[in-house]
């Protein structure tokens, strides 16, 4: 078959699957979870006992020795990072951004012996809130920054994740109240009828748990063994409605969970597959990814590549007409 049949034929199926095919593929990227198997995700989070407005998802884990630890999946703010030489005056970059989205923040690293600066871009809200940076912005600003700058590297859908954890999710320690709370404590059993004894341990006590306490601590202790979800549904409610909330540690950050990664410097327009060509073969990867999604996936280089009809709206099949 020669060429001009072979075009034709690719055009006809290409034609017939955006027929077929009319929702853009707009599925919201994950994070990488297979860690967390062994949690259980808290569906309704905002009534949690440890809700952060920031949280993604919850996750809730108990151990052998009673200790619970909750994970908070948070978004990461996107980022732009780049090198320039310390000859560039970075006035100058700064103004070209500026113009490109004046919601841009432009951070450069001077205190440095290397020749390059390394320089970093994110989007922030009026505010104050950071805010998402589509491929359109980043690709505006490699059409005026190319000369200027190097290694120009786009980062996106980020995710990191937060944990803290609690002795026992019915714990509380006086030390974090101005006044006593042990009546509180015992009306509320005694209100609600829970099956529960409450114990009180002093500072260097050996609890019921085989923890040292610190502190004077009272425990609520159910008489039956409680799933983790019911003793933290018992845990919200004490705290719903007494406002005494069970003695955990400070929430520290872990190690992100991943991100979507482009080399902006080295992008070619229409490069679906990234083969470093462009050509029919990447208006067929678009339609497939588009088709089926599971089955054929583009890397987010060729996703950012192949985003080249009305650049920012993901990839549809606008994008394989373009291309084709």
């Amino acid at each position: 078959m020669n060429n001009k049949k072979t075009t034709a034929v690719i055009s006809s199926v290409l034609t017939l699957l955006a027929a077929i095919i009319s929702t853009p593929s707009n599925a919201a990227y994950t994070y990488n979870s297979d860690f967390l198997k062994d949690w259980i995700k808290i569906e309704d989070v905002e009534s949690n006992i440890i809700y952060n407005p920031k949280c993604e998802a919850l996750y809730i884990k108990t151990f052998e020795d009673h200790t619970t630890s909750f994970m908070c999946i948070e978004k990461a703010p996107d980022s732009l990072s780049f090198t320039i030489s310390k000859d560039t005056d970075d006035a100058t970059i700064e103004q070209l951004i500026k113009e490109a989205d004046n919601d841009l923040i432009f951070n450069c690293w001077k205190n440095t012996t290397s020749d390059r600066i390394g320089c970093s871009v994110y989007s922030k809200d009026e505010k104050g809130n950071y805010t998402a940076i589509d491929s359109k912005t980043v690709k505006e600003l490699n059409n005026v920054l190319s000369d200027l700058v190097a290694d120009f590297e786009y980062y996106y859908d980020r995710y990191v994740y937060k944990t803290v954890s609690y002795e026992y999710l019915t714990a509380y320690s006086e030390l974090d109240y101005d006044g006593p709370i042990e009546k509180e404590l015992e009306d509320y059993i005694k209100s609600h009828k829970v099956k529960a004894k409450l114990v009180r341990y002093s500072d260097k006590e050996v609890n019921c748990f085989g923890n040292t306490v610190s502190g004077n601590k009272l425990y609520i202790i159910p008489d039956d063994d409680l799933t983790v979800t019911e003793h933290l549904r018992l845990a919200d409610s004490i705290a719903d409605e007494t406002g005494i909330v069970p003695c955990g540690v400070s929430p520290m950050e872990g190690n992100p969970l991943g991100s979507k990664y482009v080399n902006v410097s080295e992008s070619l327009y229409g490069d679906a597959n990234c083969d470093g060509n462009m050509n029919m073969a990447d208006a067929v990867m678009i339609m497939q990814s588009i088709a089926a999604p599971d089955k054929y996936k583009m890397i987010p280089q060729g996703e950012f590549n192949a985003d080249v009809a009305n650049t920012g709206d993901g990839i549809t099949n606008q994008d394989a007409n373009a291309i084709q």
